[in-house]
Order: C-alpha cells, then structure tokens, then sequence
C-alpha cells in the first residue's frame, strides 16, 4: 500500500490546504514537461497526482485512512519492504564520467546506496566515479524496514569502459615488444655471421698485402 502522506511529505493529520501548497509544490518540480520527459519525474509527477487526488477529498481520504490504519495494526507482514525499481541509464562508464541512478522503495525508512551512503526512499542522484582499477564497479541499493527488522537489496554493475581501454592499450604494447624482441633475436645470428666474414676478409686482404711488400722489397734487394 503507498503512503500517500509521505509521498507529499505530510503527516497524516495535515490540513487540506497543507495538502493543497505540497501538491502545488512538488508538482512544479516534477512535472515532466519541466524535465525532458524523463522517465524517473513522470512516474513521481504520477505518484503525486495520485496521492494529492486521494487526500484532497475527504471522502476518499477517509477511506484511504482507514485502510491504512486497519493494515498498520493487524497486518505487519504486508509493511515487507520492497524496491520498485534501481536503475541507471548507463551500462558502463568512464573514468571521471557521471552516472545518475534512479530508485523507488515501499515501506522502508532507511534507504543506503552503496558505496555512496544514506539516500531518500525516493530518489535519483548523480555521482562522479573516478576509478580506472576496476573491470567493474557493482552499486548496491538497501531499502530496510527498521520497526519490524527487515531489509532487501538490489544491485547493478557497470562495465568500466576506462579500464577495458587501459588494458587493452598496455596488451597491444606487451604485444609488439614480444615481437620486436623475437625478431632481434632472429636476426642476431646472421648478423653475428657477416661480422665474422667481413674480420676473415679484412684478415686475408691484410696479409695479402703484406706479403706483396715482402716481395717488392726483396726484389729490389736482389737487383742491388
């Protein structure tokens, strides 16, 4: 059962204008033309209407009330809480990028997002991450019920688009200095070769020629 009080932010013993200025209020402010259609204020601004046209008349206030009181004391199981929904528009992100989830919760008067903290049962909020360590990040929402001890949990994960680049960059150069070294290494033989033939050819022309001179000059004695 939604608690149409809380949804406008009154307490149950409200006045009908105090209803009247909360409704004018949040109307504004969730109104979906005032917010690109968004999906997260068309189902408040929903929400709202809703509750507004329940409280407003006092008959089916009445009604709603007595409901509400007869389920509060007889029937606790049915104050379970419960998530509507946790989502995020975003599958993955960026390293310093922002990221927005949105979440609805019934019957909870302690709602946590992890690893952020303490949020509204209702609510959508952006939050910068800044984290490129990680292949993912999980994000989880605890929407607890603390008069009856009760709690349940829902989580996302997001792909961190940072690190898949990162390590993919760093791999493609693990890669080619694999193969830059392989290819020296291949090389180095041949290499080590024409050195030796090029000292053996140095070697034979030098003796080559010292051994003409020999000759020359022992020549040149012999006609003497």
């Amino acid at each position: 059962m939604k608690d149409y009080y809380y949804i406008l932010g009154l307490r149950q013993t409200a006045s009908i204008e105090e209803v009247k200025k909360a409704y004018r209020k949040l109307s504004l402010k969730f109104h979906p033309d005032k917010n690109d259609g968004d999906e997260f204020f068309a189902e408040r601004f929903k929400e709202i209407q809703e509750a507004y046209e329940t409280l407003v008349d006092n008959s089916k206030r009445k009604t709603y009330d007595d409901l509400k009181n007869n389920i509060s004391t007889n029937s606790g199981t049915n104050f379970n809480p419960y998530i509507e929904y946790f989502k995020s528009i975003k599958s993955d992100f960026e390293y310093d990028e922002e990221v927005s989830f949105s979440w609805k919760t019934i019957n909870a008067d302690k709602v946590v997002l992890k690893p952020f903290g303490s949020v509204p049962p209702i609510g959508q909020k952006t939050y910068r991450i800044k984290d490129y360590k990680n292949t993912s990040l999980t994000f989880e929402l605890i929407a607890e019920n603390s008069n009856i001890g009760r709690q349940i949990k829902s989580s996302l994960t997001l792909k961190n688009k940072t690190y898949q680049d990162l390590y993919g960059h760093f791999k493609e150069k693990i890669r080619r200095e694999e193969q830059n070294k392989q290819t020296t290494s291949e090389n180095e033989p041949t290499s080590n070769k024409k050195v030796e033939e090029d000292d053996t050819w140095f070697n034979i022309t030098v003796w080559s020629t010292l051994l003409l001179v020999i000759a020359l000059v022992l020549t040149i004695m012999m006609r003497a």
